[in-house]
């Protein structure tokens, strides 16, 4: 029972050794700078988000109109069907010269 008690005791000290030296290097001015640099980039990445949103929509918007104003076919401008008219059919043997 005795030699259960020291082990835990021992335990116990090694953990709170260990729990000194985590916190004097998270306290540390190094980290501390780090812990300011990552802030500063997370608020830069917000902002980031934020103006690619606001940018995302306004175009969005932007071709919604131009697909109702700029096409009276019912298609969407720009459509893969509008695309495909350009390329070669099937069998046609076109030789580039």
């Amino acid at each position: 029972m005795l030699e259960t008690y020291k082990a835990a005791v021992d335990r116990r000290i090694n953990i709170e050794e260990e729990l000194q030296e985590h916190m004097s290097v998270q306290n540390a001015p190094e980290m501390l700078a780090k812990v300011n640099e990552c802030k500063e980039a997370e608020e830069q990445l917000k902002a980031i988000e934020e103006r690619l949103g606001e940018f995302l929509s306004n175009g969005k918007n932007e071709r919604e109109k131009k697909n109702i104003r700029g096409n009276r076919t019912g298609k969407k401008v720009g459509s893969s069907n509008e695309l495909l008219k350009f390329l070669p059919k099937r069998g046609d043997q076109t030789v580039a010269g």
